[in-house]
């Protein structure tokens, strides 16, 4: 569902630009997506709102998507994510969840 709203964003006459869905999050023009740019992105520009993914599910997508968990997304973790392929690399890490110790 996301992958599709994001390409979906992204798409210009001619078909999608994923390296322009990609500048317009990139807030600070760093060439990367960090968490909160992300976070912006997908509540401000996709408006999706928090009863449909939480901060936390927003962490955990951040996390999938950066592959070499460099803390950021760059354009060829963003190209792969939205050409259906970064999987085929990484798995989605899960969500982190607290644990009870014995």
């Amino acid at each position: 569902m996301l992958r599709r709203q994001l390409l979906a964003a992204s798409y210009v006459d001619g078909g999608a630009d994923i390296q322009l869905a990609l500048q317009r999050a990139d807030k600070d023009h760093n060439n990367v997506i960090d968490c909160f740019e992300l976070k912006k992105l997908i509540r401000s520009k996709m408006r999706i709102p928090k009863s449909k993914i939480t901060d936390a599910q927003i962490f955990g997508v951040f996390r999938a998507l950066d592959a070499d968990e460099s803390g950021a997304i760059e354009f060829k973790e963003w190209r792969k994510f939205m050409d259906g392929t970064l999987w085929q690399i990484k798995p989605p890490t899960p969500p982190l969840v607290p644990t009870r110790q014995p």
